[in-house]
């Protein structure tokens, strides 16, 4: 998709499904200067689940949607 709100879309549905997968579709958004805080916070709802945050593959992509929002995550 190419307009915004429809990405915007996109995001919101992304940062309600905890895996892996949707943190890595998520990082491609965050170089989008109109997208990249919401989808740095979808990111971050989705480390919040468990099963992802105890993850050693989500670390980093959680890390730089932190750094997105100036947020220091917990190591």
């Amino acid at each position: 998709t190419d307009r915004a709100e429809e990405k915007m879309l996109v995001i919101s549905c992304l940062g309600k499904i905890n895996t892996i997968g949707s943190l890595k579709m998520l990082d491609s958004f965050l170089s989008d200067s109109v997208l990249k805080n919401a989808a740095a916070a979808a990111m971050l709802n989705i480390g919040k689940a468990p099963e992802i945050s105890q993850a050693d593959t989500a670390r980093p992509l959680l890390q730089k949607a932190g750094n997105v929002l100036n947020i220091s995550q917990k190591k």
